[in-house]
């Protein structure tokens, strides 16, 4: 069972330079944010879910604000504004500018930063209130085309034949599989980027081939999700998307993203990349609780605690991502929830799903964009540049 409310005025893309959509279709548009602040106590019990996404694993109060734009964030739109031109632009091969604590510290306080979290912002704005089987959602030329892609990337993964070995994580086929995705990138991206475009294929290959775990280690974790936040950040920010396709960017392009990434993890044994353990929310996922907990917001029927239900959690899975991902990692795990999701656990005890939005935003700040090792293997290019 779902709830929808009518979409409102347009978002704006977040990028520093004007552009335009080359290949989008019309659609409403999620308001934009506003500025809140929630102030919660934290400390852990397996007995009282705590109630503040944000610092669930912390036991020192803490003050979360959400800024509705970050200063720079918003790219201005409207008519008679000098238009980009992306096909005159520099490209360059994204290299890691991380290497100190002091790093990190700067990335914290830079553009780029601020760029991504506002993006994250926007997209959230686009599903706030809109389950996953929404009517409201146009696929466009351009959101189509990712989606080609990445059932490409899901064949693959069904022809490629894990090894038999015993292992517990790490099946080296997964080696195999993405061996083919690094020769191939430069000639998928050729094929559905506009003739503008073209030269941007240098930027956006290294950030695709990142986005699905390390070939290396054989692992993957939310800084790989990172690198496809990034990679369809410069999607936007270069026009291929506009923001008519937000939404479909959620409820389509990730969601068929998770679906790969999901299907890897699971048939090569990829190994959780900086997990928390039974601390952290999923062992290799962070964004769709986000924009899951957006899909919730007032909802009538279903709070936080709703998720404690598994009668609750398979009647609206196909509707919410939130409890998507939950009923994920129900059937892959077999222990009591508070036991192997404590994290999930305490939140479900948040009195909205307005809270839950803005402190997990927050706590993706905390977790993911000012952890080192996570933002060590960040790639920084011309669109997302390195601190200058």
């Amino acid at each position: 069972m779902s709830t929808e409310v009518p979409a409102q005025a347009a978002t704006a893309v977040p990028n520093a330079a004007t552009t335009t959509s080359a290949a989008s279709a019309k659609t409403t548009e999620a308001p934009a944010s506003t500025t809140k602040t929630t102030t919660a106590s934290t400390s852990h019990t397996n007995a009282q879910p705590h109630a503040d996404p944000a610092r669930a694993t912390s036991t020192s109060a803490a003050t979360a604000t959400e800024t509705a734009r970050p200063r720079n964030a918003e790219l201005n739109t409207s008519q008679g504004t000098e238009i980009y031109d992306w096909s005159r632009h520099t490209f360059v091969t994204p290299t890691k500018h991380i290497t100190t604590a002091h790093d990190v510290t700067l990335f914290a306080k830079s553009r780029t930063h601020d760029q991504l979290m506002a993006f994250i912002r926007c997209l959230n704005d686009s599903v706030l209130m809109i389950p996953t089987t929404t009517t409201k959602c146009t696929v466009s030329p351009a959101a189509q085309a990712v989606l080609d892609l990445l059932d490409e990337l899901s064949r693959w993964a069904d022809e490629i034949e894990p090894l038999k070995e015993q292992c517990r994580f790490g099946n080296k086929a997964f080696r195999i599989w993405h061996e083919k995705l690094k020769q191939t990138a430069a000639a998928l991206h050729r094929a559905f980027l506009p003739a503008t475009l073209q030269n941007a294929v240098i930027e956006l290959v290294p950030y695709f081939t990142e986005s699905f775990g390390n070939e290396t280690r054989i692992d993957y974790g939310t800084g790989h999700e990172l690198a496809f936040l990034a990679w369809l950040y410069v999607l936007v920010a270069t026009g291929f998307f506009g923001p008519a396709d937000y939404r479909a960017i959620v409820l389509r392009v990730f969601i068929r993203y998770l679906d790969v990434v999901r299907k890897l993890q699971q048939r090569y044994k990829l190994e959780p990349a900086g997990s928390h353990g039974v601390w952290g929310l999923d062992d290799y996922q962070f964004l769709p609780f986000i924009w899951g907990a957006a899909q919730l917001v007032d909802h009538p029927n279903l709070d936080p605690g709703s998720v404690l239900s598994p009668a609750l959690v398979s009647r609206n899975c196909q509707d919410y991502l939130y409890f998507a991902c939950i009923k994920y990692i129900t059937d892959h795990k077999k222990a009591p929830f508070h036991e192997h999701s404590p994290d999930l656990y305490n939140i479900s005890a948040t009195v909205s799903w307005r809270k839950v939005n803005v402190g997990m935003q927050r706590k993706y700040e905390i977790d993911v964009m000012t952890k080192f090792p996570v933002v060590q293997h960040f790639l920084f290019g011309s669109v997302l540049p390195w601190v200058s």
